[in-house]
């Protein structure tokens, strides 16, 4: 009687369940080599956006002063950041950790839910957070009546009110189908993953969610990169004083969210849109990143760069507020950059470097987007190049920003952190810089004196390995010069350079800077000693290639042996220059060392990109397929 009674109930049930599929097993991980190492990975990023998402939850909760409108959306972006990463995060540890390749259908829509809630959520998020920002730098006066607690906690629910809706709409869709394969192809539950699982033609069901990115992506960004562009164009025009540039700081530091959230649909969007179809591998890593970047930076920002944040942190954790007192240079808060002050002409050096930093960025940025993209470029030279363009972005951008920072807004002044962990970047990037030009030369070395067995000797997981060694002998080096400075008292806090570097804070402490020099001179002397080797070793390419018949192809090969030279030279020249005038008893004055930085700063980064993409056949060929396929589309329209 009950089974007559409630049969249409059971049918529903077995239409919304997929055709009686009770769980769905997750194989986008079945072709990834090191399934532990991976899952460590996410792990770890997962824990640490619980921690510093946390944090920022609890101190803005409990402390009463924190109750105003920026610290609710903070706190709002926090909770979307929690839901987001741990929506997604959960399911690709039980798979790589504990080897649960299985869940259940129930948990699987709940999931796909839960991650695009928040993924809807995380953009209104940011959204508020621009607005907010507007009236408070646009509208100094007014801000406190316009925006006050009770109409941002409306703007906050009417968010959740949206994102709910719409998930309500394109969740129950994807309940009503039927389900042929049990099969997830992605590393986790969206709703891409369920509706290709269906027997259905994917394409009707994709409409809905379409609508709906196109609102985020081509709604949401402009407005929030527009609102953030006329707070950068506001605060220039203020006069040049240290809150300006604060304030400049500020609005540049809270639009990096917004960047975080947006770079891989854009990108995905953009790789549609030129005919580059990424395979599931590909996708499987944006989708990685979409879900673990976000959560990561958007707490670290907030929680760092935001004064009363960290003031309450430091209250609240004693031993930590000693140890920054112990280890901040006897409380000094900013140091003032004085390099520039001779320069008669500020806004035309702030422009040129402006430039050459823009420059530097789009050669760097579309070596990367093309090795990236394209699978045919998956090699170990083109990975080695791939990582010397993101060294060379780290290297250039620790110290242009301060530079045009300094020229262009007026803004000489820097916190102490902050130079801190810029000269931490810089050298950083100096080290690794000098190690990925090593491993250039050992590939070319292995690929021209070995060519037969170059792809025994140097494979794809090897390439990786070494680029990772050396990132970690870089940061190691690094963490141990560092916490010597940040150890010292300083007396001063004038920086007598362009930027921060070790020798500026070393001179700025109150100190005889001679025996902290001996270590970082050591690592120095162990980097030019890398430039004897590297020479060696494209000396003895060219006496291999001279000894080969004179043919076109060895002829090719010897001007790629020369022009692979050409970034090692432009890197080493200004160091080898400073070295040998040293050991003439040339002594250089302020405005020379001066100069030497800023060569040694900005050359490099613009040569290697360019002589990389411009003397490489494969990049240059993808680099120019993909403008004749944009230049078409444009045509066409």
């Amino acid at each position: 009687m009950c089974q007559v009674r409630f049969s249409c109930l059971r049918m529903s049930l077995v239409n919304f369940s997929g055709q009686n599929v009770v769980e769905f097993t997750i194989t986008g991980f079945d072709h990834l080599p090191h399934h532990k190492l991976m899952g460590i990975v996410i792990l770890l990023a997962y824990c640490l956006a619980l921690l510093c998402s946390g944090t920022n939850i609890c101190i803005i909760s409990t402390d009463g002063r924190l109750h105003r409108p920026m610290y609710l959306l903070i706190c709002n972006l926090a909770l979307v950041d929690i839901m987001f990463s741990t929506s997604a995060s959960t399911t690709m540890i039980s798979a790589l950790l504990a080897g649960d390749k299985t869940i259940s259908y129930h948990s699987c829509l709940s999931r796909v839910y839960i991650y695009h809630l928040g993924d809807i959520t995380e953009c209104l998020a940011l959204s508020l957070m621009a607005l907010d920002r507007t009236v408070a730098i646009s509208e100094p006066l007014r801000y406190a009546t316009i925006l006050t607690n009770r109409r941002v906690f409306i703007l906050i629910v009417v968010s959740w009110l949206i994102g709910i809706g719409c998930m309500g709409k394109v969740v129950s869709t994807a309940d009503q189908l039927p389900y042929c394969q049990p099969v997830i192809k992605y590393v986790f539950c969206d709703y891409p993953a369920m509706i290709r699982a269906a027997c259905v033609d994917p394409e009707p069901y994709f409409l809905v969610p379409s609508i709906l990115g196109l609102w985020l992506i081509a709604g949401q960004f402009p407005l929030i990169a527009l609102s953030y562009g006329k707070l950068v164009f506001t605060v220039l025009r203020l006069p040049h004083m240290e809150k300006g540039g604060r304030t400049f700081r500020t609005v540049i530091t809270h639009f990096i969210p917004v960047v975080s959230y947006y770079a891989p649909k854009l990108v995905s969007v953009l790789l549609t849109r030129v005919g580059v179809r990424l395979n599931l591998t590909e996708r499987n890593a944006m989708l990685i990143i979409s879900t673990l970047v976000p959560p990561l930076i958007n707490p670290t920002v907030y929680c760092l760069q935001n004064k009363e944040i960290r003031s309450v942190l430091l209250l609240r954790f004693p031993c930590l507020r000693m140890s920054l007192v112990n280890f901040s240079g006897q409380n000094v808060v900013e140091f003032t950059i004085t390099g520039f002050d001779h320069l008669p002409h500020h806004k035309l050096m702030g422009t040129v470097i402006l430039l050459a930093y823009c420059l530097a960025l789009l050669c760097s940025g579309t070596n990367i987007f093309i090795i990236s993209t394209d699978r045919r470029l998956h090699r170990p030279m083109y990975l080695l190049i791939c990582n010397l363009a993101l060294v060379d972005i780290m290297f250039t951008t620790s110290a242009s920003t301060t530079m045009i920072s300094a020229l262009l807004a007026g803004d000489k002044t820097i916190s102490y952190h902050s130079c801190l962990s810029r000269v931490y970047i810089y050298h950083l990037g100096d080290i690794t810089e000098c190690l990925a030009l090593s491993l250039m030369a050992v590939d070319r070395t292995v690929a021209i004196s070995e060519p037969l067995r170059y792809a025994t000797i140097l494979t794809n997981w090897r390439v990786f390995i070494l680029i990772v060694v050396s990132w970690l002998i870089g940061i190691g080096c690094m963490g141990k010069v560092v916490s010597i400075a940040d150890q010292l008292p300083y007396c001063q806090p004038v920086i007598k350079y362009v930027f921060c570097d070790y020798p500026a804070m070393i001179r700025a402490a109150c100190v005889d800077p001679e025996p902290y020099f001996l270590m970082p001179s050591i690592l120095a002397l162990w980097l030019i000693m890398q430039f004897p080797l590297i020479v060696l070793s494209y000396g003895k390419l060219v006496f291999t290639v001279l000894r080969l018949p004179h043919t076109e192809k060895g002829g090719r090969t010897l001007r790629t042996v020369i022009t692979h030279f050409i970034p090692v030279v432009s890197y080493y020249a200004p160091k080898l220059v400073s070295v040998l005038l040293t050991r003439v008893g040339v002594r250089l004055n302020l405005t020379e060392r001066n100069a030497m930085l800023i060569i040694s700063t900005l050359v490099p980064p613009l040569i290697n990109p360019t002589v990389y993409c411009l003397q490489t056949k494969e990049i240059r060929s993808v680099l120019l397929r993909v403008l004749w396929r944009k230049a078409v589309v444009l045509f066409k329209a």
